[in-house]
């Protein structure tokens, strides 16, 4: 539907980034939807093998090697931004450091999308074999992004999926997405 929908549009200048992509786990769909020549995309990865799959499966897309700590981009360069599961693997300070640089490259909207969140006091810091798997403070991560954008949206994706769908029987609750709006078009 989406092929048919689009053709010819062309707004190419429409900058995108995906911190995190792994393997092109998200992008795929994009580009096998129709949605690829309709964005100037990036995505990166700190782990070289999922940007070596990434370039396996579209050798013409920009994936590199990067780190969502130092994410190589001007100050509002980006006019969309979006990153699935990646915040509650850092430590606490990583995990500020990656807002940051999320909040500080993105001009328009980024949508975070968090699997581990809930509506606690304080963080659950949980290290695991060289990472963490942390269940994360829906009110202290929202103190934190904020006064770091114009507009911040919560989504619970299970109370989503119910009220948009008559999904029921989402499997997890720990499911937000944060939309942030930085308001500079």
């Amino acid at each position: 539907r989406w092929r048919a929908l689009l053709p010819g549009t062309d707004v190419s200048a429409l900058r995108v980034m995906e911190p995190a992509c792994g393997s092109a786990n998200d992008y795929r769909f994009m580009h096998a939807f129709g949605f690829g020549h309709l964005m100037q995309y990036r995505g990166f990865d700190i782990c070289a093998k999922n940007i070596a799959n990434a370039h396996g499966l579209l050798p013409d897309v920009s994936f590199e090697e990067g780190s969502v700590f130092d994410i190589r981009a001007q100050d509002q360069e980006v006019d969309y931004l979006y990153v699935h599961d990646l915040f509650e693997h850092l430590s606490l300070n990583g995990m500020e450091r990656g807002l940051d640089e999320v909040c500080r490259v993105t001009r328009g909207t980024a949508c975070l999308c968090f699997f581990n969140m809930s509506e606690r006091s304080d963080h659950l810091v949980q290290p695991k074999d060289g990472y963490h798997w942390n269940r994360l403070s829906l009110e202290k991560v929202c103190q934190f992004l904020e006064p770091r954008c114009q507009q911040l949206q919560i989504i619970h994706v299970s109370s989503f999926l119910n009220q948009a769908f008559g999904c029921d029987d989402y499997h997890n609750q720990g499911a937000y997405a944060l939309v942030l709006d930085f308001g500079v078009k």
